[in-house]
């Protein structure tokens, strides 16, 4: 049944029926109605193509004028940097230069604008210039980024801003070229103000003994936690934080905070003078070893400073370096007398019953003792400097301290 109401027998005959039907009541159209229907669709079309005209001329006219302005943006950013690449070529090479005086003495460079990003390369001892990190170590590598970047920022901050920050920049240069930057930011950059980030703590104690941060500055963030944020930890002068401890009756925590304070400050006066030091493979060297390097090295500098003085008939320096030595003979001497203290002191002995008065005596002289070493007028650590096989002077930061060690020879 429902195949015969949806397919009958007669289906073809319908169909026929219906078709001439449809024939008879729609007759062809007529020329003239035809002919309409054509200009109608004509007009449609016509007015269509001459809107696509219009669009497509305004589209080209938008395009020539983008092209202008991003042919004439080019030709103006590699203009700018260019120029801008040219201004700080010579301070880059000789910040580099500087960083690695030892072996980059003949260093050079190209930065040119390229596209989007800059040509840069660099010479490689003689040997052709070519990328960074074709023949360049790591270490060399991000030395070169450093410089680079001190260079950008004092040439494009320059009367306008004088702070430049330095986020954990230290990751792959090697410790004596870590130093070697903190006198470049010290010495090249006077007048700037830094903010500095870093994980290395041997960085940060080169960063406040040369100089470039004072000790309150140095800010330490420890014990982080999400709902209490980090522990700080400002990190002053470690004679307030021993005298805290005297007025508290705490002297074996004085003690400790003098000798740790007196090991790392002692480790850094040993580089700095070159000062030799009794090898240990560990690389743990107690107190008494950095000591002797230091003062050893000290008198022995003093002396020849004096024997340079004497031979160029500089009688005003010979007396002001006499001065000076007469003063450390008797802090040394100071020194020996009562240095004794400082491990009874720290470690628990009976009969080492230390009261303030009798520690502060040997906090006095600890006192004078870093003294030497150091420039009263920045601060910094005197260092040994090293021209060829033989040292020519012992100089601070500011040049306040300047011993000549070269003799008069004729």
């Amino acid at each position: 049944m429902v195949e015969v109401l949806f397919a009958p027998n007669n289906l073809d005959v319908i169909l026929d029926n219906i078709c001439s039907v449809a024939i008879e009541k729609s007759p062809e159209p007529s020329e003239e109605q035809t002919a309409w229907d054509n200009l109608t669709r004509i007009e449609e079309n016509l007015k269509n193509y001459e809107i696509s005209i219009i669009d497509c001329t305004k589209s080209f006219e938008s395009y020539k004028k983008s092209e202008i302005i991003y042919n004439t943006f080019l030709e103006s950013r590699d203009k700018i940097l260019n120029r801008l690449y040219s201004e700080i070529k010579d301070r880059f090479v000789e910040l580099y230069r500087e960083l690695h005086l030892d072996d980059e003495r003949e260093f050079k460079a190209i930065i040119m604008s390229e596209g989007a990003g800059v040509d840069f390369k660099v010479d490689f001892h003689g040997r052709g210039v070519n990328s960074p990190n074709a023949l360049h170590s790591e270490g060399h590598q991000d030395s070169m980024g450093i410089c680079l970047y001190l260079a950008l920022a004092e040439r494009l901050t320059q009367g306008f801003i004088d702070l430049i920050i330095l986020d954990d920049v230290m990751m792959s240069v090697d410790a004596p070229h870590r130093r070697e930057i903190c006198k470049l930011l010290a010495n090249f950059f006077k007048g700037r103000q830094f903010f500095i980030t870093t994980h290395d703590q041997t960085w940060a104690r080169q960063l406040q003994s040369e100089g470039v941060i004072k000790a309150r500055n140095r800010i330490e963030f420890s014990n982080w936690t999400i709902e209490n944020g980090p522990s700080v930890n400002i990190s002053g002068d470690i004679w307030d934080e021993i005298d805290d401890d005297l007025e508290r009756n705490d002297i074996p925590s004085a003690a400790a905070k003098l000798r740790r304070g007196s090991e790392e400050y002692f480790s850094q006066v040993c580089s700095a003078l070159h000062a030799p030091v009794r090898f240990n493979l560990s690389g743990q060297y107690e107190l008494g070893d950095l000591l002797s390097g230091a003062m050893a090295e000290y008198r022995s500098e003093l002396k020849h400073a004096k024997e340079a003085a004497n031979s160029w008939g500089n009688t005003d320096e010979l007396e002001r370096l006499k001065e000076i030595d007469e003063f450390s003979r008797n802090v040394f001497t100071r020194l020996n007398m009562e240095r004794w203290a400082v491990n009874p002191a720290l470690h628990y002995n009976q009969w080492a019953d230390f009261t303030p008065q009798d520690f502060k005596p040997v906090i006095d002289i600890f006192r004078d003792l870093f003294s030497i070493f150091q420039c009263n007028k920045c601060g910094t650590l005197l260092h040994l400097v090293i021209n060829g096989p033989r040292p020519e002077a012992v100089k601070c930061n500011c040049g306040e301290v300047n011993w000549n060690l070269k003799e008069n020879e004729d």
